[in-house]
């Protein structure tokens, strides 16, 4: 519900979202027919984890977000991954979705979605090799430590290795 100034409240956004959740869960069950070419499939009980952890993850990053987010484009992307197959596609897109939306409100969106999966992506295959574990630990450590600018570097710096 929209207040007097035009604006939704928090609480209507929530609900909203909630509310959407039997929608959504279908739009990550259709994401199957795009990444069937790569042997993976989602269930609905993993659709459903992946709802959770969008929302645990956008209520611990103080984020609201409309509609199934970044859920697809990241699935979309990382079913590419020669490091994920069916037994852990699942498990590890929720572990890189914590991650998208920690970036996302650490970058106080500069990063355009797009470039932030990309990135994400890319220290994944080339720099962690499919650790996730890895990654995660790693991840955490600099994400106390370094700032944005400097993890962003160190994704310029990535990009130049794999140029040569």
């Amino acid at each position: 519900m929209k207040n007097n100034r035009g604006l939704f409240n928090i609480g209507t956004v929530l609900a909203m979202n909630r509310s959407n959740d039997d929608e959504y869960g279908r739009q990550l069950l259709a994401l199957n027919d795009t990444i069937d070419q790569y042997g993976l499939v989602l269930t609905v009980e993993q659709t459903k984890d992946l709802l959770d952890t969008r929302r645990r993850a956008l209520n611990e990053n103080h984020r609201v977000e409309i509609g199934v987010g970044a859920v697809i484009p990241l699935s979309k992307k990382f079913a590419q991954s020669s490091y994920l197959d069916a037994g852990n596609f699942a498990d590890g897109m929720n572990v890189i979705l914590e991650m998208f939306y920690y970036y996302k409100t650490e970058t106080r969106d500069t990063i355009p979605d797009d470039d932030l999966i990309d990135m994400l992506y890319d220290w994944f295959e080339y720099k962690y090799h499919g650790d996730l574990e890895l990654m995660q630990n790693d991840y955490f450590e600099k994400a106390g430590k370094t700032s944005v600018e400097e993890n962003t570097e160190e994704y310029d710096e990535l990009l130049d290795e794999q140029d040569s």
